[in-house]
Parts: C-alpha cells; structure tokens; sequence
C-alpha cells in the first residue's frame, strides 16, 4: 500500500514539473525574461528536457535581451513620473523608444501614445498610427481594438473604414470584450439598405452583444436584456431579458440596469408585493449611488431627509394596499 502510494506520487510530481516546463516553454517563446532565463538552465542541466548547451546559450542571451527591455521600460517610467529622479519626459521617450526597437509590445503601445500626445516628443497622428499598425499586425488584440477604432471613425474613407473592421472584427474574435461592443454599437446603428439587410445588421449587433456579455461587459448585459424585450436582433423574451437586466444591475451594480430593474418591476412585466418591494430596493439603490456622486451644497438641495420620508410613504402605502405609485413622482425628487 506504502508502495502504491510512494509510485503514485512520483507521477503526481512528475506531471505536474512537465506541466510547468510547458509554461516555461510557452512563456520563454513569449519573450519573458524571467521564463528565458529558468529554460536556459532546464537546457544546460538537462532538467526535464534533453541536454542542450547550444538552446542554454540561446535562452540565456534571450533572457539578458529581455531584461535589459524591462530595465529601459522601468527607466522611462521613472522619469515619466519623477519616481526618483527628476521628472522628464524627452527622457522617458529616449528609453522608450530603446525598448520599442527591441520590437517589446507595450513599449510600442506607449510609443503611440507618446507621438499622439505629444509627451517628449513632437505630435504626431501619422506615427502614432504607424506604431499602432506594427503592433496590430503582430496580432496584439489590443492594438487591434485601438487601430480598429481609430480607422472605423474615418466613415468617408472607405478603405481604412474597411480596415477598421476587419481590425476589430479579429481582436474580437481573440475574446476582446471592447472589441466585441463596439462591432455591436457599429452594426445596431447601420439603418442603410433593404429591410432585410437592417434586419440583419441588428442580428449581428446582438451576436456581438452577447459575446461581449459573456466577456463582462455591463453595457452590452443591458443591451442583451433591450433586445430582448423588444425582439431586436434576437427573438422577444421578457424570462430572458430579466436574467441579463439582473446581472448587469446586481453583478456590475449598472446603474441604468438597476434603474430600468424598478421599471420592470413597477410597470407590471412582474407584478406582486414582493416584485414591488423590489421594485423601491432598485429604486432606492439608484438614489443613494447618485447622492454619493455629488457634493454637499447638492445634497441640501436634493432634499435627502424629504426623498427617505417619501420612500416611507411609498413603502408604507404598499404595504398597506399591495400597489405602487406612479414611477414620476419618485423621479421628479431624485433627480439631480
């Protein structure tokens, strides 16, 4: 028995550093200087790979190329932001633009940036979208999300428009949920062509709505949930709007989501005393989310002591007649 499990837990562990030399590997080809350095020496002792002093050499000289764009990277952020040295950002740029050449993804991002806002170097539209275009054609999803936004806002230019969506369309397909919304946003607003290609437009739109959903994006729960209520796109189902409008008001605290929650409930789609005391719950969640966002002098003019007394009212008369009362009221001694 001692035996049985004295095997087993060898090749529990044996698993288990083969799985973690498939990461290493995996992230050394990646560009990780810290993965680069733990591979050159698996090569160079023949640790769970073949003995390999020519891939130790070239992991190991890898791993001193990456740490020397880390070192720039951390550079440039120290006198972007005066982290002990003096603030300055023509030298940020200097040691940013070291690690952009060694072809480093963020450093190319931030590049971009630098030449789109001007920071310690001469604004530059045409470079900050060149810099963005090389990263997009890495396949970064980010950059893709980016150039793609950029190119589709260029309606009257239909090749980059083109690009645009083609961008967007492949950082979406990656799983990038901003990507995702903003196909939905371009698609729900196409009102050109037949009927039938309107109509089409709108079953894309929810597509990708829903995958963004799935992604965790709150706006496209709350778009999920519409579409649902009036057929948009999709097939009309309330059972189904109600779960995507409940997890973008409770999940993610949506304020519009939990605003348009105490509609629902108040309208009549659900009706009863408990759907109505969930009703005030969204209610009363939207108005202190609002207090907290604005300062004192608003908060005498909004009334606070008056909106708790009317929700007393309010809760009160429900319980006394299982009714409601009309949503206007609540909204007209809220709003700020």
């Amino acid at each position: 028995m001692r035996s049985m499990f004295f095997i087993l837990l060898v090749v529990g562990t044996s698993l288990l550093a083969h799985g973690q030399i498939r990461t290493i590997r995996a992230q050394a080809y990646s560009g990780d200087a810290a993965a680069c350095l733990k591979y050159s020496k698996a090569f160079f002792k023949g640790r769970l790979v073949e003995q390999d002093l020519d891939s130790a050499a070239i992991f190991l000289s890898r791993a001193k190329a990456g740490a020397k764009v880390e070192v720039w990277k951390s550079i440039a952020k120290a006198y972007a932001y005066g982290l002990g040295v003096e603030k300055s950002q023509d030298s940020a740029f200097v040691y940013l633009q070291f690690a952009a050449n060694a072809d480093d993804t963020e450093a190319l991002l931030d590049l971009s940036e630098a030449y789109r806002f001007g920071h310690g170097v001469s604004k530059s539209d045409d470079l900050a979208n060149h810099y963005l275009n090389v990263v997009a054609e890495k396949g970064e999803p980010d950059a893709q999300f980016l150039v793609g936004t950029i190119f589709v806002q260029s309606a009257f230019d239909a090749k980059k428009y083109s690009k645009g969506l083609k961008l967007l369309r492949q950082a979406a397909e990656k799983g990038h949920p901003q990507a995702n919304f903003q196909l939905c946003g371009i698609f729900s607003e196409r009102n050109t062509g037949t009927e039938s290609d309107k109509y089409y437009s709108l079953v894309k739109a929810y597509a990708y709505s829903y995958a963004a959903s799935q992604l965790g994006v709150p706006k496209a729960l709350y778009y999920c949930a519409e579409a649902r209520l009036k057929g948009r796109g999709t097939t009309q189902n309330d059972s189904l709007a109600l779960v995507f409008m409940t997890q973008a008001a409770d999940s993610f605290n949506y304020l519009p989501a939990r605003n348009r929650m105490g509609n629902l409930y108040w309208d009549g789609t659900v009706t009863g005393q408990q759907e109505a005391l969930l009703a005030l719950q969204y209610y009363q969640s939207v108005k202190q989310s609002r207090i907290s966002n604005v300062d004192q002098r608003a908060k005498a003019e909004l009334g606070i002591h008056e909106v708790d007394q009317f929700l007393k009212q309010v809760q009160n008369y429900m319980l006394r007649a299982g009714g409601w009362i009309p949503v206007t009221a609540f909204d007209y001694r809220i709003r700020e």
